[in-house]
């Protein structure tokens, strides 16, 4: 069985985010052993992107920024239930060719997490076979570790 404590915790500006981080703090506080890493993936450009002027720096800035102000609030909950900002890391990604889940995964591996907690976006059934649900895709590709759906 694997070690449960090592948690990423997959961030964005939502609400569901917010929720998901904020049930991670309230079960991980009663731990001393905890480590908790706040991964915030963004998508590439939009398509017409690079043809109306953008540039990828300028992107980056943008979204990099973004990040920022959700990591924030994300470890300012996590130390308000107890969390000692030690035991938390961070890291900001561009999905670069992948699908926001595939990002996650990879970072999964990378950062030797075997608790991943996401929270569900709530998209309508339309919007799901449309876009894909991360939620969805990730609850079915785990394999080797825990996935909490925070709801």
């Amino acid at each position: 069985m694997h070690d449960w404590h090592k948690i990423l915790v997959a961030v964005n500006d939502s609400d569901d985010a917010l929720r998901a981080i904020r049930y991670v703090g309230q079960v991980a506080s009663a731990s001393n052993t905890v480590s908790i890493h706040l991964l915030y993936v963004y998508p590439d450009p939009p398509p017409d992107y690079y043809t109306k002027g953008g540039t990828l720096d300028a992107y980056r800035e943008i979204m990099v920024d973004q990040a920022g102000t959700a990591l924030r609030l994300a470890i300012s909950n996590l130390t308000k239930l107890g969390i000692s900002e030690e035991a938390i890391t961070t890291s900001v990604q561009l999905a670069d060719g992948l699908t926001i889940s595939q990002a996650i995964l990879n970072a999964m591996d990378k950062h030797q997490c075997n608790t991943l907690v996401v929270g569900k976006r709530g998209i309508s059934k339309n919007e799901e076979f449309l876009f894909g649900s991360i939620s969805n895709t990730l609850a079915r590709k785990t394999k080797g570790f825990t996935t909490w759906i925070v709801g």
